[in-house]
C-alpha cells in the first residue's frame, strides 16, 4: 500500500514543505512557491465558478506572488459572489482582505453561518492593532458558535478537479497542488486566533472565558491544525491539575502520533497514481480531514491509536515539529 507523500493532508503537506526549507536556499524557494502559487491562481481564475474566483483573488493576494492585477480579480470575485457559498469563510476572508464587500454581504454571512466559528475567524484583524473593540467582538462571535468547519475535504477535491479541467492529468499532480493552494488559504487564519488567546490577554475573564470556549469548538473542528491549534489554546487556558488539561494532553498526544507516523510511512513509500487515486476517493467519502489521516494508517496496517509506550521522537530524529507546538 502506498500514500501520496504530497498529496497527505494539509499538516502533513507543511511538514513536507518544512524539510524542504531545510534542504534548499531560500531565494529559491521562494520563487518555486511563488510559480506554484501563480498556476494555482491561473487554473482557479479559468475555472470561473465563484467559489474558484474567490479562491484565486486570495492566492493572488499571498506574499510570494507579485502581482498588479489584484483589484481586477477582487472585483469579479466579489461580484460573482453568492448568498450561499459552499466555502462561506472563504467569501468572509476576502471581504476582509480586500475590504470591498458593503456591509450587507458581511451582514448575511455572519447571519446565515453564524454556526460556524471559522467564518468569524476569517475577518479577525491582529491581535496587535488598534481596533481592540472589533477584535473582542469577533471573539465573541467565535465563542458563541457551535463549530469550526473549513470544508477541507470539498475544498480539497474542488481546487484539484479545478487543474484536472484546466489540463493536469495527472491526479497525483492535481492532489499536490490543491494542498499547496489549501495551505497558502488557510494560514492566515490560525495564527490570529492563537495570538489572541496568549499570555497578558488572557487576563480578563471575558477573554479568557472566549478562548476557553473557541478551543474547545476548534479541538472538534474538520482539520488537524485547526485541532492542533485548538488544543494548544486548552493548554493555556486551563490549569494543568484540572481535568480538562489532562484531556486536552490525551488529544495532543494521539494527535501527535498520528502525524508522526504517517510522515514516517510516507517518507518511505513513494507517491503514486494510485496512492493519489485512492487519496481523491476517500475525500469524496468522509467529511474531514481527521477521518482520511485515519483511513490513511489503516490502509498503511498503522494502528491509529498509540500504543501505551509511545512517545514523540525528538525534533531531530523524528518528522518536523508538531505543527500546533509552539508554546504555551
Amino acid at each position: 500500500m502506498r500514500i501520496a507523500r504530497l498529496a497527505l493532508p494539509g499538516v502533513l503537506a507543511i511538514a513536507a514543505s518544512v524539510m524542504v526549507v531545510h534542504a534548499a536556499e531560500e531565494e529559491e524557494i521562494q520563487a518555486a512557491r511563488a510559480f506554484e502559487a501563480e498556476r494555482n491562481r491561473d487554473v482557479l481564475v479559468k475555472a470561473g465558478d465563484p467559489e474558484s474566483l474567490a479562491m484565486a483573488a486570495l492566492v493572488s493576494r499571498s506574499s510570494e506572488i507579485d502581482d498588479t492585477r489584484h483589484t481586477d480579480l477582487d472585483a469579479r470575485a466579489i461580484t460573482a459572489a453568492t448568498n450561499s457559498p459552499e466555502f462561506p469563510w472563504i467569501q468572509a476572508r476576502l471581504c476582509f482582505v480586500t475590504g470591498a464587500c458593503d456591509p450587507g454581504t458581511i451582514d448575511k454571512l455572519s447571519t446565515r453561518y453564524g454556526d460556524n466559528a471559522a467564518v468569524f475567524a476569517a475577518m479577525l484583524p491582529s491581535p496587535f492593532g488598534p481596533d481592540r473593540d472589533r477584535i473582542e467582538a469577533i471573539l465573541q462571535k467565535m465563542a458563541g458558535a457551535s463549530r469550526f468547519d473549513l470544508n477541507w475535504n470539498a475544498l480539497s477535491l474542488h481546487i484539484a478537479e479545478a487543474h484536472r479541467k484546466a489540463g493536469v492529468r495527472s491526479l497525483l499532480s492535481a492532489s499536490q497542488d490543491a494542498a499547496r493552494a489549501e495551505l497558502v488559504l488557510m494560514m492566515p487564519l490560525w495564527m490570529p486566533i492563537s495570538e489572541s488567546c496568549k499570555g497578558k490577554l488572557l487576563e480578563t475573564p471575558e477573554r479568557l472565558d472566549a478562548c476557553r470556549r473557541i478551543s474547545q469548538i476548534m479541538r472538534q473542528g474538520d482539520t488537524i491544525f485547526t485541532q492542533g491549534v485548538g488544543q494548544t489554546i486548552a493548554a493555556r487556558v486551563w490549569p494543568e491539575t484540572s481535568a480538562e488539561y489532562q484531556d486536552v494532553l490525551r488529544e495532543q498526544r494521539e494527535l501527535k502520533y498520528r502525524v508522526n507516523r504517517s510522515t514516517e510511512y510516507a517518507r518511505d513509500h513513494p507517491e503514486d497514481e494510485e496512492s493519489a487515486t485512492w487519496y481523491l476517493s476517500v475525500l469524496r467519502a468522509t467529511q474531514t480531514e481527521g477521518d482520511v489521516l485515519r483511513a490513511m494508517l489503516v490502509r498503511a496496517g498503522i494502528d491509529p491509536a498509540p500504543p501505551a509506550d509511545w512517545k514523540e521522537p525528538p525534533p531531530h530524529l523524528g518528522p518536523p515539529p508538531y505543527p500546533a507546538g509552539e508554546g504555551r
